[in-house]
This record gives C-alpha cells, structure tokens and sequence, in this order.
C-alpha cells in the first residue's frame, strides 16, 4: 500500500463537479429539463413550491375561518336560547326559518371532528334524524332545510349553559389568534419554517 501523490500544481476534480455535467429534472409543465447547476434545479423547484404553500395557506385560512365561524354561531344560538329569545319548542321549520331570520348561516358539511365541544362529529347531514331531536319530534323534515341547520339544532342538551358559552368564546379567541397568525405568516416564512 503506498499513497499516490499528485504532482505539484495539479487540481484534482472532484468526482461530485464530474457527475454534474448530466443533470435533468423534470419542470412544472412535467418536460424534462436539463440543468447544469444544483441552483438551476432550485431556480426551477421554488415557483412551483411558493405557489403551493399559496394554495395551502388559503385552504388552512379558509378551513380556520369556517371553524371559527361555525363557534360563533353556536356561541350565539346558546346565548339565544339561554336569554329565552329562542324557543326550542317550536317546531323544526319554524326554528329553521327563525335562525335564517336572525341570519344564522346554514353549514352544510360535518362539523369539525375533534374539538373540545363535546359534539358528535358524525351526525347525518342528510335531514334523516340518527336520535331524538331537541325540539322532541325525533326526525327532521324531510327534506334537507333542518340539516343545514344541524350544527345548532343537534347541540345536545348539556352544552345548552353558561360554561359552554364561555368555553366557545375562549375557542374564538383562540381561532381569531391563529387565523390572525397565519394571514400574517408569508408562504416563504413558512417554507423556511418547514
């Protein structure tokens, strides 16, 4: 085992500079470009990636903001009910066309599983009753009027209180910190971030 030694002056290439030379990657449009640099294959990546974290970010702002609307809205319609301004004893269609009057928006998709509020997360969305509803009757109409009301009208009994009311607005507080927090975030923060 002896060593080579390279003559003076010579510059050895180093075998990573010597694979570069054939570098291709694939662009937004899915064509095969060659590159001959490792920052070409940056310069090519980072649009696509930006826009990306764009429609993340506007997806999580819009989800955060459904969230925090839908805890409004079930804020009020407890604080409704408690102050006696809203009768649960009325029929469904006319609890529906009260909440409208009061500019209650109807939320069409499942409610959000795993918040602190002590809801089912599965209830049928279809106007079908899965148990008694509050009002008694035990089914909703048979159309889907009732069901786009269902985040409201399926509240169970318990969550009716004051404790509840305050348990909402603290998850307000929170959902406006982070809908606030993430408008504020740019999509390259959040790619150095990650």
């Amino acid at each position: 085992g002896s060593a080579e030694v390279e003559p003076a002056g010579a510059v050895a290439e180093p075998e990573a500079v010597g694979s570069l030379r054939n570098m291709h990657v694939f662009g937004a449009d899915g064509d095969l470009i060659h590159v001959t640099s490792p920052l070409e294959v940056i310069e090519q990546h980072a649009p696509v990636r930006l826009q990306l974290y764009e429609a993340r970010k506007a997806y999580q702002l819009g989800r955060r903001r459904r969230e925090l609307a839908l805890l409004e809205a079930r804020a009020q319609f407890i604080d409704l009910v408690l102050r006696d301004q809203l009768s649960l004893r009325a029929p469904t269609a006319q609890l529906v066309e009260e909440l409208r009057r009061r500019g209650f928006a109807p939320h069409l998709s499942k409610p959000v599983s795993g918040t602190a509020l002590g809801e089912a997360a599965s209830a049928p969305t279809d106007g079908r009753a899965s148990g008694a509803a509050i009002d008694g009757t035990g089914g909703g109409d048979s159309g889907g009027e009732s069901s786009a009301f269902d985040h409201l009208l399926r509240m169970p009994i318990v969550s009716l209180t004051e404790e509840r009311v305050a348990l909402l607005t603290r998850e307000m507080g929170n959902k406006r910190r982070e809908v606030d927090a993430l408008q504020e975030v740019s999509v390259e923060a959040m790619w150095r971030h990650e």
